[in-house]
Order: structure tokens, then C-alpha cells, then sequence
């Protein structure tokens, strides 16, 4: 079972200073005027809940249930 301390962790401490740097990004004034003027769509999803869907499905299990 995977437990994480989200304080030291460098996978989450990379992850979260990626988020913060795109969310930096999303709301600067010049970036938005030049995704306007280049007509540049946003493709971006937000794929976190599959991430921890993932994560706890990984760590539960279901062996018991297959057995059935």
C-alpha cells in the first residue's frame, strides 16, 4: 500500500508547482490576448480524479471480489 506525505513528496511538490506555474499562466492578461488573437483553442483537461481513481484502485484489493 502506497502511503504519501504530501509535504516531502517530489513527485506531488513537482506536480503542485506545475499547477501553480499553469495557473500563472491561464490568468496572465498577455496570454489570454494572444491565445485570442491567434484564435488558439484550449485542449487542456483535467485529468486529476482519473489520477486518484487510479491511485486507490491500485492500492485496494480485489482479489477477494474476483473470487466470487
Amino acid at each position: 500500500m502506497a502511503i504519501y506525505n504530501n509535504a516531502i513528496d517530489p513527485n506531488i511538490l513537482m506536480w503542485e508547482t506545475l499547477e501553480k506555474e499553469r495557473q500563472q499562466t491561464l490568468s496572465d492578461p498577455k496570454y489570454r490576448e494572444w491565445v485570442k488573437q491567434l484564435n488558439v483553442s484550449q485542449s487542456y483537461s483535467d485529468r486529476d480524479g482519473i489520477h486518484r481513481a487510479n491511485d486507490m484502485n491500485s492500492e485496494y484489493n480485489f482479489t477477494k471480489l474476483k473470487n466470487k
